[in-house]
């Protein structure tokens, strides 16, 4: 399903700061714990438009149970966030 863009910019607000920031829960991406970079929000599904969010990477189109949620910047780790 495409998102139109009326939608997409809907979407991004209620996920995004003020600058594009990707911020779920209002909070930033945990740094990498293998080398202390920043850590960016693995985003899934299939995109609509190229433009991802600030703090943002492509995890795929395909959405599994065990995907990461977090990516590293810097060293292309990848970790799930901790389990509640």
């Amino acid at each position: 399903m495409r998102l139109l863009q009326p939608e997409l910019n809907r979407l991004r607000a209620a996920m995004c700061d003020n600058r594009n920031q990707f911020r779920p829960g209002g909070s930033d991406a945990p740094d990498c714990p293998e080398c202390g970079a920043k850590g960016l929000w693995m985003l899934y599904g299939l995109p609509a438009d190229s433009n991802l969010p600030q703090g943002c990477t492509w995890g795929g189109c395909v959405i599994g149970e065990d995907d990461p949620d977090y990516a590293c910047s810097e060293c292309e780790n990848t970790w799930r966030r901790a389990a509640r």
